[in-house]
């Protein structure tokens, strides 16, 4: 399992292969509502919350915090 810290202002890049899960942790004082483009995942994340995605597909997927859609980050899947 590959982890995502979600960190104010900062969203790392990450490389996964197909069917791996990836693990987003808030770890911002206020809830974070994540988006995954491709998947058609929209998350909402306390403060210290988890949640596990599983890419199912080989793809660039592109993910973001809808407050603050100019900040992304981006997962790379192959197979």
């Amino acid at each position: 399992i590959a982890t995502i810290a979600l960190e104010t202002g900062t969203l790392p890049s990450l490389e996964a292969k197909v069917g791996d899960a990836v693990e987003f942790i808030n770890r911002q004082d206020s809830d974070v509502t994540l988006v995954v483009s491709g998947l058609g995942i929209e998350m909402r994340l306390p403060p210290s919350g988890t949640q596990l995605v599983s890419f199912p597909e080989s793809g660039t997927y592109q993910f973001y915090d809808a407050t603050n859609p100019e900040v992304t980050g981006i997962i790379s899947v192959s197979e």
